[in-house]
């Protein structure tokens, strides 16, 4: 669907940063906690940002939305859902070359196929948080999706998070589950992109 060429054009205008899961450790694929702390960290700095991983779920995007509602101010968050025939995503993922994450190849048509048959898919509402969904069925809605995020204004203010609670033990929240993830997200070429903006 295109998830990562959107997200590229975003932060080549200098008000966006991208957390994206397959290149967020040094250029290698990494865990959803990696992209929650990045996008923190480029929330604190006043920039915009996109979530460019796989979202399948409301499991999968429900730790992004809750940075999003922790912050003060609170972020605006929208979704573009990228729901082009699953045809669409199989052709392009497997025409990959040199995918950060491997996903390429007939493995990357694996990928596709099993995370659209996944029970627990549901498209994005604004029910978890978002105030706008942009679902994108052909790749016109795309490209004006790309040109709309393009020249939204510099964010000119810093976001805030509270402090966390540390106590001697890890909670649940704070270990990170690298397997799960690589199930949610191996494939880029389906789901949708979240985006929170200062």
């Amino acid at each position: 669907a295109g998830k990562s060429t959107l997200s590229a054009k975003l932060v080549a205008t200098g008000r966006w940063a991208a957390a994206n899961q397959d290149t967020i450790s040094n250029g290698k694929r990494g865990s959803r906690q990696q992209c929650i702390r990045a996008a923190k960290r480029a929330l604190e700095e006043g920039k915009h940002v996109v979530i460019d991983r796989c979202g399948l779920s409301v499991q999968q995007r429900e730790d992004f939305v809750a940075l999003a509602k922790t912050a003060t101010p609170p972020c605006a968050l929208h979704s573009i859902w990228f729901n082009q025939p699953i045809s669409v995503y199989a052709k392009r993922a497997a025409a990959r070359v040199n995918h950060p994450g491997g996903v390429q190849g007939e493995f990357a048509l694996r990928v596709v196929q099993r995370q659209h048959r996944q029970k627990d898919n549901a498209p994005p509402t604004k029910d978890e948080g978002f105030v706008v969904v942009r679902r994108c069925k052909f790749q016109d809605q795309v490209d004006a999706a790309t040109v709309v995020y393009k020249n939204l204004p510099a964010a000119n203010i810093s976001c805030v998070f509270p402090k966390p609670v540390r106590s001697a033990k890890k909670s649940a929240d704070e270990v990170e589950d690298v397997d799960e993830d690589m199930v949610d997200d191996e494939g880029d070429d389906e789901g949708d992109d979240d985006f929170g903006s200062g």
